[in-house]
């Protein structure tokens, strides 16, 4: 299956992490199209508190459909989830290619939140807009 990946200014030894992961899930990267059928894969790092970019490009993928999956690097320390990702992401799962599958091929799926470590945990608060 095909899938986009968005690692901007995370560490590179986070993101080959990824890249293996994906690869040992059966995922073929095509990276930069805004294809509603093409899942966008997002590692979870610090640095992206400080990226412009990051919600513009969550909102335009929601927007067309696109299924947003945050994924935790190997050796994070749970360092918290910007807020951008909390928001828009569908699944914040850990770097494991059973769970990166489960989710990239079930099509009747509750979101799945797990810390970095692949433990279960609640769902993150998201305040609504009242009409």
């Amino acid at each position: 299956m095909k899938v986009d990946v968005y690692t901007e200014g995370c560490q590179k030894n986070s993101v080959e992490e990824l890249f293996e992961a994906l690869d040992e899930a059966g995922c073929e990267l095509d990276e930069g199209q805004d294809d509603e059928d093409l899942p966008l894969i997002v590692l979870i790092c610090p640095e992206l508190d400080q990226d412009e970019d990051l919600e513009a490009l969550l909102v335009r993928a929601v927007a067309i459909g696109r299924t947003v999956i945050a994924v935790w690097p190997k050796t994070s320390e749970n360092e918290g989830v910007p807020k951008s990702i909390e928001k828009y992401s569908s699944h914040q799962v850990a770097c494991d290619p059973l769970v990166i599958k489960r989710v990239l091929t079930s099509d009747d799926q509750e979101p799945i939140y797990q810390n970095a470590d692949g433990q279960t945990r609640p769902a993150p608060h998201l305040d609504r807009n009242k009409c």
